[in-house]
């Protein structure tokens, strides 16, 4: 049962940690190539960030 719950969180961190990832890139991009910044990406940027602190802090066993 704590394993499947275990990995199960940790999937879940992964996904968070690539979106995070993943639209820090494009925000930087769009900001360096197009000199615009698009809201609602940065929105969902620090939603994400904030998910994966919270997820980090709860789950103290998914750092090693």
């Amino acid at each position: 049962m704590f394993f499947k719950k275990k990995m199960k969180i940790l999937k879940h961190k992964r996904y968070v940690q690539d979106m995070a990832l993943e639209l820090r890139a494009k925000i930087v991009q769009e900001a360096c190539y197009e000199n615009k910044i698009d809201k609602t990406k940065v929105e969902l940027f620090l939603k994400y960030n904030e998910r994966l602190k919270k997820l980090y802090k709860n789950n103290k066993f998914l750092d090693k």
